[in-house]
């Protein structure tokens, strides 16, 4: 280790007030290499442990095979504040590989380029290129590009507006990190993953498995079965990651698909009842109904024979779900595809058998003015459950059209897009 000719604290303001660090006592007593002023950052600033950990040495298993050996770095991931002073003095020499990683930090995230596409900031990102379109093919020192940031942080926007440069865009395509990752195994990390945008597993999952695939499309065929440092492709890792993600799909869908079926079994159930229930009776003699000739009589039977159809084919949906394999491909667009289609069935089962009991009440009490108020009150009464059903599910029926009608027609108005962003729960 080398003598400093500051004391501890002389030695840590010197950084601390330098224009480059984060602020952080405990990182700039790191990085100034001096295990007196480590240890006095430690006793008077230790809640910075956590940061430290959080943020510096949120190892991936790769990194954590590699550096195994630092005693100082195992100390630090336990939180232990006087473990870790008594490794710092037991091991002084590992001072300088922790350095070493926070310089590499304080580097990564200097980088206003980088930052901006981790933060997000479409707009900055395009000031930047735009000023200097040289920084389009900047790596960072981990000789990630780009394309491989925007990749791993979920930044979709960023990366459509890359991939708009055709030239450079083949080279960048080509751009291997130092842990051997493409593009694409950088899609499949899930280490920059913050939930997306749906609060729904399986939509979570769908929205992973269509981002993955969409760069995987223009990857080089001969890139898509590479494999990394930790020997495994990128499908490979997608899997390895996602296996948690998977069984919380998975889990969801079985449960709604089970507890919708249900409810499309009792709406078929009502409505076929109903058929055989004429509004009005049969007459004696000949057996037809007294209202047939009623316009609202054929009205009623429509929408009687829709929602039994619609309700009886949601149920078939939900089955063809529940018998399913649940692969992870499943959920790229089959699964999804299903329980859409079953929500939207099931939604217009019940607003038919709404229309079909309002039908019923207007044929038998009959609209006059004595009782218009009344037919009112009724007829808005029958509707509570379906905009009920509509509140819970309907943003999510068009959420799926309006991707569906997109993947279709690429020009489709993006002001409708606060509809695929609703929440949905069930």
């Amino acid at each position: 280790m080398k003598k400093d000719k500051y004391s501890c604290e002389q030695n840590l303001m010197r950084f601390v007030f330098n224009p480059e660090p984060t602020g952080n006592q405990l990182f700039a007593a790191i990085r100034s290499r001096n295990v007196e002023a480590v240890t006095w950052a430690l006793d008077k600033y230790p809640q910075q442990l956590e940061e430290l950990n959080r943020k510096i040495l949120n190892l991936t298993s790769e990194e954590e095979e590699r550096e195994r050996g630092s005693k100082l770095f195992a100390a630090i991931i336990t939180g232990n504040v006087e473990l870790v002073k008594l490794k710092l003095k037991k091991y002084p020499q590992q001072l300088d590989q922790l350095n070493l990683r926070v310089q590499k930090k304080l580097d990564e995230d200097a980088n206003p380029l980088f930052a901006a596409i981790r933060a997000g900031n479409v707009k900055v990102v395009k000031l930047i290129l735009e000023a200097y379109t040289q920084a389009l093919e900047q790596i960072n020192i981990k000789n990630q590009n780009i394309l491989h940031v925007a990749a791993m942080y979920r930044q979709k926007e960023i990366f459509s507006l890359v991939k708009k440069n055709k030239i450079p865009m083949i080279r960048m395509a080509r751009q291997i990190d130092i842990d051997g990752y493409t593009i694409l195994h950088s899609v499949a990390d899930t280490r920059h993953y913050k939930g997306g945008t749906r609060s729904i597993p399986a939509y979570k999952l769908q929205e992973e498995l269509k981002w993955f695939y969409s760069v995987k499309e223009m990857m080089p065929s001969s890139y898509i079965m590479l494999s990394a440092e930790n020997n495994m492709t990128a499908l490979e890792i997608l899997e390895k990651m996602h296996a948690e993600q998977l069984k919380k799909a998975q889990s969801w869908i079985k449960e709604t698909s089970q507890s919708c079926s249900g409810v499309a079994v009792l709406v078929a159930t009502v409505v076929f009842a109903a058929a055989f229930t004429v509004p009005g009776g049969t007459n004696d003699n000949n057996g037809f109904p007294i209202l047939l000739h009623s316009p609202l009589f054929m009205s009623f039977t429509a929408l009687d024979v829709l929602s039994l159809s619609c309700s009886l084919t949601s149920v078939v949906m939900f089955l063809s779900i529940l018998t399913s394999p649940f692969e992870l491909d499943d959920f790229r667009a089959s699964l999804p595809r299903k329980l859409t289609f079953g929500f939207m069935l099931l939604f217009i089962s019940v607003a038919a058998t709404m229309l079909t009991f309002t039908s019923t009440i207007v044929l038998i009490i009959r609209l006059d003015k004595d009782r218009k108020f009344s037919m009112i009150l009724l007829c808005s009464a029958a509707f509570c459950p379906v905009f009920m059903l509509a509140l819970t599910h309907f943003s999510l029926i068009f959420s799926y059209i309006k991707e569906w009608v997109s993947s279709v027609i690429p020009e489709f108005p993006s002001c409708l897009g606060f509809f695929s962003n609703r929440s949905i729960k069930i």
